[in-house]
């Protein structure tokens, strides 16, 4: 039945389409690099750096986990997409108080980005100010 089929394609679309806006691409980068700025503001905190890196890449696989060290099995069956890696990395300064709103607020974000690494340190020496220092991994899959 053809309205049937044609429902179910502008599903498949629709579910595509909104994985696809969590990903973070060449073209989508810079957009998530002005929303990552506002966030950090909004918190209350001061932004020292943020970097990005130039993006790795690699073939997807079947049953392929991005955040995983291992290399995958010799067996895994390929894909056609490719996962890009960027590597992010953001120094912010602000009270222990705005740190946490940031931290918050990046954790609960549905983008693909994944908190790699996290350190903090008094930024001054009577400890009122702590500098945060954080690699995100953003991913993105092509074709």
């Amino acid at each position: 039945n053809l309205p049937a089929f044609d429902k179910q394609v502008a599903e498949y679309k629709a579910s595509a389409q909104h994985w696809e806006n969590l990903t973070i691409t060449e073209a989508s980068l810079t957009a998530y690099r002005d929303s990552l700025m506002e966030t950090v503001r909004n918190s209350g905190c001061q932004i020292r750096s943020l970097e990005a890196s130039q993006p790795t890449s690699r073939i997807w696989l079947k049953k392929d986990d991005p955040l995983s060290r291992e290399t995958p099995p010799k067996k895994a069956k390929k894909t056609p997409f490719k996962l890009e890696k960027r590597v992010l990395t953001l120094l912010v300064d602000g009270d222990m108080a705005s740190i946490t709103k940031l931290l918050e607020k990046i954790g609960n974000s549905e983008q693909a980005i994944f908190p790699q690494r996290v350190k903090l340190n008094s930024a001054s020496g009577r400890g009122n100010t702590t500098s945060l220092e954080m690699t995100l991994w953003l991913f993105a899959l092509t074709r």
